[in-house]
Parts: C-alpha cells; sequence; structure tokens
C-alpha cells in the first residue's frame, strides 16, 4: 500500500513539473514574439504621441492613409511642386473652405499618378475639365485635367495618366488643383505625401 502511494506521489510530482515547465516555455517564447513588435508601434506612434493633444487628433485623421510601416503611399502628381494655395479644411459641409491644394503648372504640363488606382472619372464639372483617380475609399481629384484613358482603367504609381489643360476657377491655366475625399470628408493630399521639398508660394 505504501508504496503505491510512493509511486503515486512521484507520478503526480513528474506530471506536475513537466506542466509548469511547459507553461513557463509557453510564456517566454509569447514574449518573444511579442516584444518586437510593441517597440515597431511605439517607434511608429512615437511622433505622434509628442504631439500636443489638438495636433494630434487632426493628425491622426489627416494621416489615416499610411502603411503600417509608416510610410506614405502617395506621390505628388508633378515635379518639383510649388504650393501657391494650402488646404483650409471647412468647419462644416457646407462651410467655406479651401478643399485641397493648388500647385503651380502649365498648360500641358504631364500629371502622374500619386497611388495605384482606378480612373473613376473624366469629363466636365460646371465647365472644368476633371479627371478622378480611386484608391480604395479615396478619390483623388485633378483639375483642370484631361486624360487619354477612360474610367475603369487600372493605374500604377507613378505613371502617366493626364495634363494640365483648359482652366481652372482657383488659378485660370496656371495652376492644378489636387483634391483629395474619402466618402463626403475632404482631406489634405499634401498630408499622404512622403516627406520632401517643396516651395511655398508667397501670397
Amino acid at each position: 500500500m505504501n508504496d503505491r502511494m510512493s509511486n503515486a506521489n512521484r507520478a503526480y510530482r513528474i506530471f506536475a513539473h513537466t506542466y509548469v515547465r511547459k507553461q513557463l516555455q509557453g510564456r517566454q517564447a509569447c514574449l518573444q514574439f511579442a516584444l518586437p513588435c510593441m517597440i515597431a508601434c511605439w517607434i511608429c506612434a512615437l511622433p505622434w504621441l509628442l504631439q500636443p493633444d489638438s495636433t494630434a487628433l487632426a493628425s491622426t485623421a489627416a494621416h489615416a492613409f499610411v502603411h503600417a510601416d509608416c510610410r506614405a503611399i502617395a506621390i505628388w502628381p508633378v515635379e518639383n511642386p510649388t504650393i501657391t494655395q494650402e488646404f483650409i479644411a471647412p468647419a462644416q459641409q457646407w462651410s467655406s473652405g479651401h478643399r485641397g491644394i493648388d500647385m503651380q503648372t502649365q498648360t500641358g504640363q504631364t500629371l502622374v499618378s500619386p497611388v495605384d488606382g482606378v480612373v473613376s472619372f473624366q469629363g466636365k464639372v460646371a465647365q472644368k475639365s476633371v479627371v478622378s483617380v480611386q484608391h480604395g475609399a479615396m478619390t483623388f481629384t485633378f483639375e483642370p485635367a484631361v486624360t487619354w484613358l477612360v474610367v475603369g482603367e487600372r493605374l500604377t504609381q507613378g505613371q502617366r495618366f493626364a495634363t494640365v489643360e483648359n482652366m481652372s476657377d482657383h488659378c485660370e491655366d496656371s495652376c492644378l488643383h489636387w483634391g483629395l475625399k474619402r466618402g463626403s470628408n475632404y482631406l489634405d493630399p499634401a498630408s499622404h505625401v512622403a516627406k520632401t521639398r517643396i516651395v511655398l508660394k508667397a501670397q
């Protein structure tokens, strides 16, 4: 009887020791996987966390269109952009503002697609030549612009797809108005482009 009890106790201790060891090994493996992920997330979030609260909230909305590895996915539609009018968000959908940015261009200047996307519109809007490119839930608009492509044609980032042509009520024939919408919300296209040297033209 005593031998049976001794064997049972020994078997229980072996089982308990093995169970605890496996639990500890599992937790260690989990920490080894999770720790690098946590560090990467903190590195990406650090610039946002260092901003004042109001700026951080605005930055969160403005920078929603970026990859998880912190790279912006859009490029400028023109080389060496000179911004003549910056984006001014309207307080309400019906309020005044500047729903996009104006960049100095010349008639006939070639535009490249800032993202991979699809031509979703090309034609006249209120007598202005407009081309739109769809990328997921985002719509990029270009005015005044004309394209030789048809609606539904796919684009790759950096592909030539249109030229600056005709007149605009923003700056006649001397600029390109670049707009960006997600649903009914207007966004600043410049905030979704990888940081590069731009020129703000003196008013």
